[in-house]
């Protein structure tokens, strides 16, 4: 009994380390794809296309500029997935955090 607990011991460490590793990958890959719309180039692209869209609160238009934006970050990051933007109503409530605020 004694000697299958001490067999254990090294194995939940190992297991523990595996975690917490894989943990920090996870969230390091999380934050970098959060900050990538950040980027100068994805801001600019973003505020060209809605100047020139001028999508006003009509959210069929801000589905446009969603859509859009997603091409364009994607291919700027494979970090990024081509669905950052859900949906339109995303992409606006994203626009006024970030610049009407």
């Amino acid at each position: 009994m004694g000697r299958q607990a001490e067999n254990e011991m090294p194995r939940t460490n190992m297991m523990l380390t595996s975690g917490s590793i894989m943990f920090y990958i996870g969230m390091a890959t999380h934050n970098a794809a959060l900050e990538r719309p950040k980027s100068a180039a994805n801001r600019l692209a973003l505020v060209k296309f809605i100047a020139s869209l001028k999508p006003g609160i009509d959210m069929r238009d801000w589905d446009v500029v969603a859509a859009r934006m997603n091409s364009i970050m994607h291919r700027s990051s494979s970090l990024v997935t081509p669905y950052f933007f859900y949906d339109g109503k995303a992409c606006y409530s994203y626009f006024r955090s970030t610049y009407l605020q």
